[in-house]
């Protein structure tokens, strides 16, 4: 199961890269340092596999994440990817 759903917009605008937006719901994480956790994983595996985007347009990029619990790393980078993956798939043409 993913921890993420993502939503993303073609720019209608002449941006140069992907903007992305990350969002941890206060609903299931009531304490900050734990919603600050989840964020920084998020963005060093954004980070880390950005260049998997490189072939598609610039995107707005929302990446919320769903899960009740606090991921690991390694698993948030994991689910990341595979949400990467089927971004560029997508036929944006």
């Amino acid at each position: 199961m993913d921890s993420f759903r993502v939503q993303s917009l073609l720019s209608e605008e002449e941006i140069q890269y992907h903007l992305v937006l990350i969002s941890v719901s206060k609903r299931n994480f009531k304490r900050a340092v734990d919603r600050n956790l989840i964020k920084r994983r998020i963005r060093e595996a954004y980070r880390l596999n950005k260049h998997l985007l490189d072939d598609i347009p610039p995107l707005y990029l929302g990446l919320i994440y769903t899960s009740k619990n606090i991921l690991t790393f390694h698993e948030i980078q994991n689910q990341l990817i595979r949400c990467m993956k089927r971004l560029k798939s997508i036929n944006f043409d």
